[in-house]
């Protein structure tokens, strides 16, 4: 896990316990953009996909340690979440807890089914992820190339993790 990745997480932790005082519609809100921000980080694929820079240069760690890890974090979003009353948020704002409680409901219940070892199939996998992402990727300048030269040189770990998935 990534240093980025782990302050998110201890974030989110704190959030829960709201030693800042802030109003429930502030922490929604504040735990949205720190889930967002996590995913940006420890995603690199989804941050690239959505224009985020800083990230065009790596993979995500597709090893068993980081998927598991993954799993245990969504409790921490739910928790945080939990924790946040409902009642005192705008209507707006109560859909937008409930679809968030759903993702992560959701996501918690599909560990049951591991899906991280279907990492190749006919229809995803590198195969597939690779030429999209590096089709994607910008192409402006210098330091642009050089992302996409860093992609590149990593490419044999995370085909060997999901190789290993």
């Amino acid at each position: 896990m990534s240093e980025a990745t782990s302050n998110y997480i201890e974030q989110g932790r704190r959030l829960a316990e709201n030693p800042d005082k802030l109003t429930e519609p502030q922490r929604l809100h504040r735990l949205f953009e720190l889930e967002w921000d996590y995913q940006m980080e420890d995603n690199p694929i989804f941050a690239t996909y959505n224009g985020i820079p800083g990230k065009n240069h790596r993979w995500p760690d597709m090893s068993l340690a980081e998927v598991a890890r993954r799993k245990k974090d969504w409790h921490v979003w739910c928790k945080t979440l939990k924790s946040i009353d409902r009642t005192q948020l705008s209507q707006e704002d109560k859909l937008s807890w409930d679809l968030f409680k759903y993702y992560l409901d959701d996501s918690i219940e599909s560990t049951a089914f591991p899906t991280e070892l279907l990492a190749i199939s006919q229809m995803d996998g590198p195969q597939r992820t690779i030429p999209f992402v590096m089709s994607i990727m910008p192409l402006f300048n210098l330091s642009d190339c050089e992302n996409v030269l860093a992609r590149l040189r990593a490419l044999p770990a995370y085909i060997d993790q999901n190789i290993e998935l």
